[in-house]
Order: C-alpha cells, then sequence, then structure tokens
C-alpha cells in the first residue's frame, strides 16, 4: 500500500504541476492511480483520498495521500481479532518560491581562446534573464556571481577544514606569497 502511495503522489504532483489535471481532480486521479497501482487483493476496506493544498509564501504547493485497509488474520481470530487495521500516507511539494544560485564562472587566460570568454559571457546572462524571469516577487531569486580564476580564498579560518586537500597544493606554482593560511588551488579545494 505505502509503495502505490507514494507512486499515486508522485504521479498527481506531475500532472498538476505539468496542468494534466486541475485540483479539482485530484481526488478522482487519485483513486485511478492508486487502484491501478495496488495489487494486493487481501486487503479489504480499502479507501484512499488526497488532499491537496496550494501554494504559501515561502512554501510550495503539497498534496498528501493517505490510505487505510484491512486485512483478514488467520491465528488472531481465535482470540477474537478476525482483521487487522492498517494506515499509510505520504506527502509530496514541489516548486518553491525562492530561488538562490551562484555562479562560479571562469575567467583565466584561457577562457580567450575560441572565444570561450564571449560564450561564459552570453550564457550567463541568458541564465540570468531566464531565473530572473521566474521571480513573481523582489527577493524570490538571488543570483550570486563568483568569478574563478587560479586561487580560490577559501579564509584562514578554513585553513584545517577536512575538504581541503593541502596534499594536493603545490606552493612551487605561484609566482607570488600567497600563504597556505587563506590561498587553495582548485585541486585543494577538491573534496
Amino acid at each position: 500500500m505505502q509503495a502505490a502511495l507514494d507512486s499515486t503522489a508522485l504521479m498527481l504532483s506531475r500532472d498538476l504541476a505539468q496542468g494534466t489535471i486541475t485540483s479539482t481532480q485530484i481526488g478522482t486521479t487519485a483513486q485511478n492511480y492508486f487502484s491501478a497501482l495496488h495489487t494486493d487483493k487481501e486487503a479489504g476496506s480499502i479507501s484512499v483520498s488526497a488532499t491537496y493544498t496550494a501554494a504559501t509564501t515561502g512554501k510550495g504547493p503539497t498534496i498528501a495521500v493517505n490510505g487505510s485497509a484491512s486485512i483478514p488474520t488467520d491465528f488472531m481470530k481465535l482470540v477474537g481479532l478476525p482483521n487487522v487495521n492498517f494506515n499509510a500516507s505520504f506527502t509530496t511539494s514541489w516548486g518553491a518560491d525562492l530561488l538562490r544560485i551562484a555562479l562560479v564562472l571562469d575567467n583565466t587566460g584561457s577562457m580567450a581562446n575560441y572565444n570561450k570568454i564571449g560564450a561564459l559571457q552570453t550564457a550567463a546572462k541568458n541564465l540570468v534573464t531566464q531565473l530572473s524571469a521566474l521571480a513573481q516577487n523582489n527577493g524570490d531569486v538571488y543570483i550570486s556571481v563568483v568569478p574563478f580564476e587560479i586561487d580560490v580564498n577559501v579564509g584562514a579560518s578554513n585553513v584545517n577544514a577536512s575538504w581541503l586537500r593541502w596534499d594536493l597544493w603545490d606552493p612551487n606554482m605561484y609566482q607570488n606569497s600567497w600563504t597556505q593560511q587563506s590561498w587553495c588551488s582548485d585541486n585543494a579545494a577538491r573534496p
């Protein structure tokens, strides 16, 4: 029953998000999906319901699918329990009102080859335009742009962080006085 309810809720959310069904069709569609998926022939008194909750500020829409049934017993009949009742539920949510994106853009010298920097600028502008169009209110979409060259300043407080790989850092590759205390190469920052 749980697997059938899970699949039912996921299919309902997909259908509603894609406009295949409306919120008034959720109950009937839930019953149809569940009936096609639930194959336990022993269960009786099956009841399935679906509840749609519209999106609110900071929360996307949800669909909760609940089911209950009973199954006949063999041994428990001897002590007066001919059936055992059980319940299951699943809730799905989708969409988010807030979108936070960080673009780490390579601006090293190699990006000058084959107009890679031009292609990067065009792609970044197009992405920012598309994501900004999703905003319904001010502050719904935040986009951070981080230029990436050879090194990234991860801050002195992260010098002993477990995700830094100082064994991959080669200070001889650099022509400056940066120290291991605050800077690491892209190799050293890899997990």
